[in-house]
């Protein structure tokens, strides 16, 4: 704990040096968002997270061509698999979970990549709920804006239903940020879903040589990304600490793909079956390991997914590297994203 806390704050100090990352108070801030820099393709940078006992890791899974790379570019991605895996195969058909398992389940979930998205921004106005001294803010210069995926999507879908650039130079729209505080089941966390756009245009600043100052000043998006990123020796050192500070080294041998000492063996019939026999041959297909293990192997994700709906089963597909944390079905296609933009 010690050593991810150092860590953490590391970071922490390294953006206050930098002073290029903007701070979010609760309250509302009122930013522009700066038009496509030249030769960009889109003036937003998608991104994911694993949190590793509180450091924030970059993915390496990028997409490229609209298509995300696969899971097998990020061993921390391949290691949240394996143990979604091994808790999914062990708990299959099991009415009751054991302990051990839901620990797993849950270090699962902690290390998982969790989706944001990078803007460049300059800011309006900062009104907090606290009373914090803004006097020596600089509002002149621009700052990189690191949202979560609710508001980046907020923003997206903003832009497709309404028609409107909002980063225009002319005629773009300034966003209003609202940071609010939300507890549910005792959990306390930040609450996006109240922002908005300003439904009056204006322009980006009435001093041309300040809005040539902000579109040459960008940061370059892609760089940023890049530079936050780890290899895989150093997010192997990550994980390894973060596992032994839980004292669950022995996990490290499930991930690493060594020998399990207890072997996986699945139940002669799921329960969901017995109700929907047909589906079984339908859904599933198995094949034999050298361990006697069995491989279960997806051949329509659709149908899996309805028969989750309806049952409310826990059942996952176990060797397909994108059904854990693959891509999602609901998330915007960049490229009809792009062409809807250009065409208003």
């Amino acid at each position: 704990k010690k050593f991810f806390n150092e860590q953490e704050k590391k970071e922490k100090d390294e953006k206050q040096t930098n002073n290029k990352y903007l701070s979010l108070p609760y309250g509302k801030t009122i930013v522009r968002i700066l038009p496509v820099p030249l030769n960009k393709r889109i003036f937003f940078k998608e991104l994911m997270f694993h949190n590793i006992g509180g450091r924030l890791v970059v993915c390496n899974r990028e997409r490229k061509n609209d298509r995300r790379f696969p899971v097998s570019s990020c061993y921390l991605c391949q290691a949240t698999n394996k143990l979604y895996n091994y808790f999914y195969r062990k708990s299959y058909g099991n009415p009751t979970i054991e302990e051990d398992l839901s620990v797993i389940k849950s270090i699962a979930q902690s290390i998982k990549p969790v989706p944001k998205a990078l803007y460049n921004v300059i800011v309006r106005e900062f009104q907090p709920v606290d009373k914090i001294d803004y006097s020596s803010f600089d509002y002149n210069k621009v700052y990189l804006l690191q949202v979560g995926i609710k508001l980046h999507e907020k923003i997206k879908t903003f832009i497709l239903d309404e028609g409107i650039n909002v980063v225009d130079i002319q005629d773009g729209h300034d966003l209003v940020i609202n940071k609010e505080i939300i507890t549910t089941s005792g959990r306390t966390y930040a609450y996006y879903e109240n922002s908005y756009f300003k439904p009056t245009p204006s322009p980006l600043h009435s001093d041309v040589e300040k809005i040539k100052y902000f579109l040459e000043n960008q940061y370059d998006l892609d760089e940023e990304v890049n530079k936050r990123k780890i290899d895989t020796s150093e997010a192997i050192k990550i994980l390894t600490e973060y596992l032994a500070s839980l004292g669950r080294e022995d996990l490290l041998a499930l991930i690493e793909d060594r020998k399990i000492e207890e072997p996986v063996s699945a139940p002669e019939i799921s329960p969901i079956f017995r109700r929907y026999p047909e589906m079984s041959s339908k859904i599933f297909m198995t094949e034999t390991l050298p361990n006697n293990e069995l491989r279960f192997q997806s051949q329509t994700r659709v149908d899996q997914n309805q028969l989750i709906n309806k049952n409310n089963e826990k059942i996952k597909e176990t060797d397909s590297e994108n059904d854990i944390i693959g891509d999602s079905e609901e998330e915007i296609n960049l490229q009809d994203f792009e062409k809807e933009l250009l065409s208003n």
